[in-house]
């Protein structure tokens, strides 16, 4: 039986990276959004529990760039300004584990009301990142403190594996990815697959799920 996390990976298998890897540790208990139902420029998205009408959400957007995080910050507020059903108010630097990042406030008229979202933007290797946290203003500043730890958490890696601070876990975990690497019947590499993604959530809940997609994405992709 494939596991919760296994059907989101299958949900995201467009899912990739460029230069390096990336991913943030969502709340505790999020559930993975609904691939069909992001932009096209969104990679990923978290949605959490909430008696709200607009429950919480948090994902992460890409977009190819040629431009400084100063210049690209000033084409966000640009279209910002030119909403009629927006505001904003840039609150500065936000420090992540992947390097600074500009910190936006935003308020918007929607259907379910006011909405306040939390941006996160980080330019690197000509590619920009944005982090939205929304909410309804109702429970916004409830939320405050938990989109701005979610940011934090946003990290570049080169190794997927490198941010397992448990080195008996790390080993294992790579033991048996190179037990499945080096099967070539397909029944055989599944059923160690499906032991890897047991693994994997169960022993490494600790980064959160979307470290756990990207490194079950990797390890089924390599070659």
């Amino acid at each position: 039986m494939l596991t919760r996390v296994f059907l989101i990976f299958c949900c995201l298998c467009s899912y990739g990276f460029s230069d390096a890897y990336y991913f943030f540790k969502p709340p505790k208990g999020w559930k993975v959004a609904n691939p069909d139902l992001l932009s096209e420029s969104v990679e990923i998205g978290f949605i959490g529990k909430s008696t709200f009408k607009f429950k919480p959400s948090i994902n992460l957007a890409t977009e190819e760039v040629s431009l400084s995080l100063e210049n690209y910050m000033k084409e966000v507020k640009k279209i910002y300004q030119n909403d009629r059903t927006t505001s904003y108010r840039d609150l500065g630097k936000l420090p992540t584990k992947a390097g600074p990042s500009r910190l936006l406030e935003i308020t918007k008229k929607t259907k379910f009301g006011q909405v306040k979202m939390l941006q996160a933007i980080l330019v690197k290797n000509n590619k920009a990142y944005v982090l939205t946290g929304a909410m309804e203003s109702k429970g916004f500043i409830d939320m405050y403190s938990i989109f701005i730890k979610t940011f934090q958490s946003f990290t570049f890696t080169d190794n997927l594996l490198s941010v397992i601070q448990n080195v008996e876990k790390k080993e294992k975990l790579k033991k048996t990815i190179s037990s499945f690497q080096a099967l070539e019947n397909k029944k055989d590499k599944q059923k160690q697959f499906n032991i890897l993604q047991k693994m994997i959530t169960k022993d490494f809940n600790e980064l959160g799920t979307h470290w756990q997609i990207a490194i079950l994405k990797d390890i089924q992709t390599a070659k």
